[in-house]
């Protein structure tokens, strides 16, 4: 990334003898060249050019006509000059996730690196998990404090693995009921979700104390849906299918009572799987939910007052997506069709405050920020001063933290501020 009006080329250049010639290029245009080995350093104005990437040709020709081409390319934009480069992710990683500001990157042989971005020495907490044929890691990891967590093992029976300190435990081999097995899991706070990819029962984890809390799919239903679940530190919501429609669920953590169905959706027998209500967030107070009656184009968004029972239909005209609708941290996004385009709907759900934004995609939602992308980049809102502001010229890998936001460009990180 270059925010400046200034591109700055340097580099060294290593040969047997000195007859080697360098050229550097700009597309098309040579900025430099070099006649010998050793350093060199050219510059080349910006100024005036578009927000757009671009790429830099060093080629070395020796005395024997043999050539040596390395290009490099670069995002230019002068708009983003807040945006600061905190970190470099080693060649043979890539970034898994960033939560609040632990970031979590692996590598093809089931190693780990843990790295609080907050703090101004880095260091990285390696952890490793024997690579093995027909093993398999989906679902890894890292909580706001630090703590892993990932399956591992052979598909089909992979177990759950918890490292808080140093030390990998086996979750699974502390489970006494059911299968106990990893897939699809949550681990954002204090909480480990863990859910078996036959949704059989959720495995409620208290990373501090290590005990978990056994909860089985709702009477009459066959299982739990294996993803699309929410949660909070006390709250649970999410889907079970009655025959081939799905309705919602909420479960408060050690209450030790039958999960609180939110919808009916008839259950019929007859048609395909998949309409239906899914979760789209939740907190202590409330749950969103959207709905999708079978044999329906029309996707309705609901919340429910878990304090008083009351229901609400807040919007229609939204997709039957993950993404449609998002709740986190006390702010409600969805996107909803307006004839060919979408429309990004943000609200404060205390205080009922919307905004309304055309043409817009929604990305996430978290920490009282919004993310989403149009045709002019990505824009991320802040309920602190209801603004947004463009962080990125084009859509990118990004997390949302508590004091700042992060962009992922290749094997860079870059804080880009609040």
């Amino acid at each position: 990334l270059v925010t400046t009006d200034t591109l700055v080329v340097s580099g060294s250049i290593d040969n047997e003898n000195d007859n080697v010639t360098t050229t550097v290029a700009f597309g098309d245009i040579q900025i430099g060249q070099k006649q010998g080995t050793g350093g060199f350093s050219y510059t080349y104005s910006l100024a005036g050019l578009p927000e757009n990437d671009y790429m830099v040709s060093i080629v070395s020709v020796d005395e024997f006509n043999a050539q040596d081409t390395e290009q490099v390319s670069f995002k230019y934009a002068p708009s983003l000059a807040g945006a600061t480069l905190i970190h470099t992710v080693p060649d043979s990683y890539s970034v898994v996730e960033i939560n609040d500001d632990q970031l979590l990157t692996k590598d093809s042989k089931f190693n780990y690196l843990i790295t609080d971005l907050n703090q101004s020495i880095q260091t990285s907490r390696l952890i490793s998990f024997p690579h093995e044929t027909m093993t398999y890691m989906y679902h890894p990891h890292v909580n706001d404090k630090g703590y892993f967590s990932s399956d591992y093992g052979p598909a089909g029976s992979l177990n759950m693995y918890l490292n808080k300190d140093g030390t990998t435990q086996n979750l699974t081999e502390m489970i006494t009921e059911g299968n106990g097995y990893g897939f699809h899991s949550s681990f954002i706070n204090k909480m480990l979700v863990q859910l078996p990819s036959d949704g059989s029962a959720f495995y409620l984890w208290d990373s501090d104390s290590v005990t978990y809390e056994y909860l089985d799919h709702p009477v009459g239903t066959g299982r739990w849906l294996n993803w699309r679940f929410t949660n909070n530190d006390e709250w649970l919501c999410q889907s079970a299918p009655i025959n081939l429609g799905y309705d919602v669920y909420i479960y408060q953590f050690g209450s030790q009572v039958a999960p609180t169905r939110l919808t009916d959706n008839g259950g019929s027998s007859s048609g395909s799987l998949g309409y239906g209500s899914f979760c789209a967030g939740n907190d202590s107070q409330y749950a969103f939910y959207i709905t999708q009656p079978q044999n329906s184009e029309i996707v309705s968004l609901f919340s429910y007052n878990i304090m008083t029972g009351q229901t609400n239909n807040i919007a229609s005209g939204l997709t039957n997506s993950s993404s449609s609708a998002i709740y986190n941290d006390g702010i409600l996004a969805w996107k909803e069709k307006v004839g060919n385009a979408y429309s990004l709907h943000i609200q404060e759900v205390a205080t009922g405050y919307t905004t309304t934004i055309s043409n817009a995609t929604l990305s996430k939602v978290s920490f009282g920020k919004v993310s989403y992308t149009t045709n002019d980049g990505l824009f991320i809102w802040n309920s602190d001063n209801k603004i947004s502001l463009n962080k990125w010229p084009g859509s990118t890998t990004h997390y949302l933290g508590s004091n700042t936001n992060y962009v992922i460009s290749g094997q860079l990180i870059y804080d880009v501020g609040e």
